[in-house]
């Protein structure tokens, strides 16, 4: 039965790739001596207007293309900035100017670059910027503003720093000292006695609206979800309790919301919990050896919407799927029998839960998930990054690409159920392929077609639709198909 269910996926796939169109191709005209391109970088803006980045032999080849791939200008090449700056954090700008921004991974300096495609002119500086007395939370990218998130030390106070495209910087300061963020405990605790960045292992989740997310993308226990006037920060740092933070860009303004979630039968020193925001609802997903706790909590009135319950000994009756483990290849999947082992993988990992809207449907996914150690992989998070190469760092400037790397390159434990507007589970309901599924099927069709040919990928969104390049390392171009979403 297993067989024949993976043959009829498999025999989907292959029907949907066809979906795809080649929409564009062009040369590299900068290409520097012989050297294997093993990255390719893009980023679109909310204007379809995109930018490639090839870096090359310690050089970044750069192209400017319009929405409908005409060029903007011709191609730039930025010198030997990524030794100084190995992470780029991101791009902003439009029309034929835009502006990089780097750093050390430590983030203790930053640089820009700056690209006028009009002029033909790139200029390097180092931007006077420094994190005294702070800790970088982490950064995102909103309305041609790049933002730097970081927590003074010792207090409940978030400072947000906003670089323009001139690449001036701002902050603002939030002050939450009038939040307890210890509650039931007899000391009143700031934000520094729940977070410590300054630890060696700290990450965030920076959590992108409009593309699929991979677990490992939503599994830290600290998430940042960008919205067009606002940063809303989640913090899942007490079983019982998840921080929702708001913090206005065009003001000094926020707002604290504290959610009291259900609690577990019989709590146990191996509970693990996380949560995920969708709207102004709070999924929350709790784990451990004995038991699952799924809950949907209403922000506003904080009430309880749905509560589902499931022990060790019990099936898991209101999944669309089989308990499914991946790792991250097509051919790489088996179906796990018992809710017991589904358990021990959550517990034993860093569980997540992420929610996708389809139509009038939510499609949720519970699990847990872990990097595959491959060499040559790239594995890009919304929190760190991923070493490319020799020492190079590509941040959250493409958090498609990033999404795309971690689903088809982590394995992964994980049920998935369908439920509708009034968050009832809508049994028997077929889960939609997931559009990563659709594009790494391709993937490996390109790879059996181009070999060795076939050189460094990239994905990006333009408009509603997916666009999926690879580098030819024979004739350098850059090749880009369409995924229609």
């Amino acid at each position: 039965m297993r067989t024949q269910i993976v043959a009829i996926f498999l025999l989907f796939l292959s029907t949907l790739i066809f979906g795809q169109e080649k929409v564009f191709e062009f040369e590299n005209k900068l290409k520097i001596g012989t050297r294997k391109i093993n990255i390719l970088y893009t980023n679109s803006n909310s204007e379809g207007e995109s930018l490639f980045l090839i870096p090359d032999s310690g050089k970044i080849a750069t192209y400017l293309y319009s929405e409908n791939f005409e060029p903007v200008g011709q191609g730039l090449l930025i010198d030997n900035v990524l030794y100084k700056y190995p992470q780029i954090s991101s791009f902003i700008g439009t029309g034929k100017k835009r502006t990089i921004f780097l750093r050390k991974a430590n983030n203790k300096k930053w640089g820009a670059v700056f690209l006028d495609f009009d002029n033909r002119s790139v200029r390097q500086v180092d931007l006077d910027f420094k994190h005294k007395g702070e800790n970088f939370i982490n950064e995102f990218s909103r309305n041609g503003f790049h933002y730097v998130v970081a927590l003074l030390r010792n207090s409940s106070t978030f400072r947000m720093y906003r670089f323009d495209q001139n690449g001036d910087i701002t902050h603002t300061d939030y002050n939450l000292s009038s939040t307890n963020f210890t509650p039931k405990k007899r000391r009143s605790g700031d934000l520094s006695d729940i977070i410590e960045p300054q630890r060696e292992n700290f990450k965030t989740n920076v959590v992108e609206e409009g593309t699929p997310l991979a677990l490992n993308t939503v599994n830290e226990v600290i998430k940042l979800y960008p919205q067009d006037d606002k940063v809303r920060i989640t913090l899942d740092m007490r079983r019982t309790y998840t921080f929702i933070i708001d913090l206005f860009l065009e003001s000094n303004k926020s707002e604290v919301h504290i959610i009291e979630r259900p609690s577990l039968r019989d709590p146990s020193s191996m509970e693990k919990t996380n949560s995920f925001l969708q709207g102004d609802h709070l999924f929350s997903f709790k784990t451990s050896y004995d038991e699952l706790l799924f809950a949907i909590i209403d922000l506003k009135s904080k009430n309880v919407l749905k509560e589902i319950r499931v022990d060790e000994k019990e099936h898991i009756s209101f999944s669309n799927t089989p308990i499914i483990q991946e790792g991250g290849a097509l051919d790489d999947y088996r179906e796990l029998d018992r809710t017991r082992q589904f358990l021990r993988k959550t517990v034993s990992s860093n569980p997540a839960v992420a929610v996708l809207k389809n139509g009038d449907d939510y499609v949720v996914t519970l699990g847990a998930s872990q990097e595959i150690e491959s060499p040559g992989v790239l594995i890009v998070s919304s929190s760190v990054g991923g070493a490319i190469g020799a020492g190079i760092v590509i941040g959250i400037g493409n958090a498609v690409f990033g999404n795309y790397l971690n689903y088809t390159r982590t394995k992964t434990a994980r049920i998935q159920t369908i439920l509708n507007r009034e968050y009832d589970h809508l049994k028997g309901a077929i889960v939609p392929v997931n559009i990563f599924d659709r594009i790494q099927a391709f993937e490996l069709e390109l790879d059996e077609e181009y070999g060795n040919d076939k050189g460094a990928t990239t994905l990006f969104k333009n408009g509603d639709d997916f666009i999926l390049g690879f580098y030819h390392r024979t004739l350098n171009t850059i090749n880009l198909y369409r995924f229609k979403n």
